[in-house]
């Protein structure tokens, strides 16, 4: 395997094992029948957060539009719960401290942490297939270290490489860098659908 460097700067291949291609290249079916949603996208689009939130929504509607089969890896359900939670528990902590007096505002954010990650892990459910993340998905992982050295994100490209999934979809800057034409933004996937009409 190439390191970061040589693959940001040369021929890159999506999927190990491939023949090497330009940076820019896509080769997938038009339009893609199956995509791979990283979690950082369904986040944008469940919390509406960073002001991506547009984008990954306009993506989504257009894969059902474009009938494009929408995956996640089963990891990032844990992941959606965790950080769904965590962020109405500082919510929750800033409006104690600014209302301390306030037990029905109290409750209710209480009541909310409770469900709102279990709706959100739902959603996901609903709207996506799951992948399993086994033992086959962490060794394809580890072996993406020289080009990506981050495994979670590595573990997210390998479950989408099993899966056949034509994309992984991420706001990962450095992730669609060093993977090019596999992993692109919502808004790059919801151009190359519109492309296609």
């Amino acid at each position: 395997m190439r390191d970061v460097a040589d693959s940001a700067a040369s021929t890159v291949s999506p999927v190990p094992g491939a023949e090497p291609r330009s940076p820019g290249h896509v080769d997938s079916p038009n339009p893609p029948r199956s995509v791979l949603l990283d979690t950082n996208v369904l986040l944008d689009h469940l919390m509406r957060r960073d002001g991506r939130a547009g984008h990954a929504t306009a993506m989504l509607k257009a894969c059902i539009r474009h009938d494009v089969t929408l995956q996640c890896a089963s990891t990032s359900l844990k992941d959606i719960a965790y950080i769904s939670a965590a962020a109405l528990r500082r919510e929750l902590s800033s409006r104690e401290a600014l209302s301390p007096d306030s037990l029905l505002e109290t409750a209710t954010m209480r009541e909310l942490l409770h469900r709102i990650p279990w709706q959100c892990v739902e959603q996901v459910r609903a709207l996506c297939g799951i992948v399993a993340v086994d033992r086959e998905t962490c060794d394809r992982a580890i072996a993406l270290r020289d080009r990506h050295d981050d495994f979670e994100d590595d573990l997210i490209v390998a479950a989408a490489q099993r899966s056949g999934s034509a994309y992984v979809v991420t706001s990962d800057r450095q992730l669609i860098s060093h993977f090019p034409g596999y992993c692109i933004t919502p808004s790059r996937l919801t151009a190359l659908l519109d492309e296609d009409r």
